[in-house]
């Protein structure tokens, strides 16, 4: 929406004139990727250090992983196999007219255990509110200064996070829940039954050791979090405050869902936008308010200030009422790197039954410088929760060069009512090449510019074609002029046609223009 109030009356000014243009919009987008498909794709998602819970590889002997238990020893110095298997084997066990389990079987294989889903996005929307002014001054006949000041009245980004369970690999999480609750219910039934009292003293001391350190809330070994976690650990419950951002307790829950709504809440805010300024010139022929040849050609040049708001450094100690670190709820306003622009454009034009008919083209080009960032804590992109983790993979910095963008325009405009009321259709294209990323992980680095199946279906380089519709009413004829002011005021309306990797925006604009001289 930036430089919407822009009037494009006249692509140059007269040497000495003003033109003063306040602009308000606002806009209702939702995001589109590949294939015109709304929201954000599936993404691949695993918190990859928690699978060492289930099997620690880094340390065989983890009392923490959930293999091997069958060889566990107990404080007795006895394993626990060889403790079942002692029942199993007893009178007791055969009046009682069950076996327990000995722990033995194993249901994860012998290589890393990957444990995933999908996150998912269906409803990602942007609304904004923006007041523009666009200030212009004819240095000499055909050569015209440029500024827009653009701000941001509201902005609010909001997104509909959820978890699909997916994929998981040398894991058979059903098998291993479904045997150790039957294992669980089959102690709890030894215990309470009449042949319970048959077994030694001994043997009852150690069995009653392998159920509270197994199927006890804090028993050494417990396998509680595993089974109350279901065969979708992520979306079921995390058990670890090294996953839980908001607790140091190693017994609150947590899953993904509460993750994203924590590191990506809805976002608001407010404030000034990146500024743009630059020099428009006449090339060839003459404007239109100059009305000596049919044609002008004009050449531009600009430059994009980044003044607009981007993320911060991430400050555990700096949050809100709800113990939120303030980096997450910041709403990014600009692209945060200077910008340049370099711009062709031009007009045909005549008076047909006195009525004015042009037709206007315009390209642009816009070239973007590298700029530095600091990274936004999130486990998208990282698979971890932990924030030295994610500096320690990124680096406290990384560098962005952003995409370079080719835009085009061709429009009419036709006099309805001679020097009183003018309509306008304008089609514009955006093409956006994919950004570069720079930091200490080049699989991130993949990661954040997409286009990859490392990050599937998504892209920075993105495609939009939209359409523009115009009503003006002019009051700048000098010679019918009602009031001491000349102006022009513009409703128009943007509609998207084709969108693909960014926001598809709905836009509607009231600008107002006004022209002074000083001599």
């Amino acid at each position: 929406m930036t430089g919407m109030a822009a009037s494009q009356s006249h692509f140059t000014l007269p040497k000495n004139v003003w033109r003063l243009s306040l602009g308000g919009g606002v806009s209702d987008s939702d995001w589109i990727s590949s294939g015109g498909k709304k929201g954000l794709y599936n993404e691949r998602f695993s918190l990859e250090s928690y699978t060492q819970r289930y099997y620690d590889h880094s340390n065989r002997d983890s009392e923490n992983d959930l293999v091997a238990l069958g060889s566990v020893t107990m404080s007795s110095g006895d394993q626990v196999k060889d403790i079942v298997d002692a029942f199993n084997n007893s009178s007791a066990a055969a009046a009682w007219g069950k076996l327990l389990s000995d722990f033995s079987q194993d249901f994860f294989g012998p290589d890393s255990i990957f444990i995933g889903g999908y996150i998912t996005n269906p409803n990602r929307t942007l609304k904004e509110s923006l007041v523009d002014i666009g200030i212009e001054y004819g240095l000499t006949d055909k050569v015209t200064f440029f500024i827009n000041i653009p701000y941001y009245a509201s902005a609010q980004q909001q997104n509909q996070w959820g978890w699909q369970p997916g994929f998981s690999q040398n894991v058979d999480l059903e098998g291993f829940i479904a045997y150790h609750d039957t294992n669980k219910v089959r102690f709890e039934g030894l215990f309470q039954s009449d042949a319970y009292s048959a077994v030694s003293f001994s043997l009852r001391q150690l069995l009653e050791s392998v159920y509270e350190n197994f199927y006890t809330q804090g028993g050494k070994y417990s396998l509680l979090w595993a089974l109350t976690a279901g065969s979708d650990p992520y979306g079921t419950a995390i058990y670890g405050a090294e996953y839980s951002p908001i607790s140091d307790s190693d017994s609150v829950v947590t899953t993904i869902d509460s993750l994203l709504t924590f590191y990506h809440p809805d976002r608001r805010t407010s404030g000034l936008g990146d500024i743009r300024w630059g020099f428009n010139a006449l090339l060839l022929g003459s404007p239109v308010w100059a009305g000596e040849s049919v044609f002008s050609v004009y050449g531009g040049i600009g430059m994009i200030l980044p003044l607009a708001r981007i993320v911060q450094q991430y400050d555990a100690e700096k949050g809100d009422t709800t113990g939120r670190p303030a980096q997450f709820n910041q709403l990014v306003l600009g692209d945060g790197v200077t910008q340049w622009s370099f711009s062709l454009f031009g007009e045909f034009y005549r008076t047909i039954l006195n009525r004015m008919m042009r037709f206007n083209w315009r390209t642009d080009y816009l070239f973007s410088q590298e700029g530095k960032f600091w990274p936004r804590m999130t486990p998208r992109g990282f698979f971890t929760v932990q924030y030295d983790s994610v500096i320690k993979e990124v680096g406290e910095v990384y560098r962005v060069k952003r995409g370079d963008v080719l835009s085009a325009q061709v429009a009419g405009f036709i006099e309805l009512i001679p020097d009183r009321f003018s309509v306008s259709l304008a089609q514009e294209w955006y093409l956006k090449r994919r950004d570069t990323y720079y930091s200490d992980s080049a699989r991130w680095n993949e990661w954040m510019a997409g286009g990859t199946e490392l990050h599937d279906k998504y892209d920075t380089r993105f495609f939009l074609v939209s359409q523009r519709f115009g009503l003006v009413v002019h009051n700048i004829h000098p010679l019918k002029t009602i009031g001491p002011v000349p102006f022009e005021l513009e409703l128009s309306a943007v509609l998207p046609v084709i969108t693909r990797h960014t926001w598809r925006r709905f836009i509607f604009v009231l600008s107002f223009s006004t022209y002074f001289q000083f001599w």
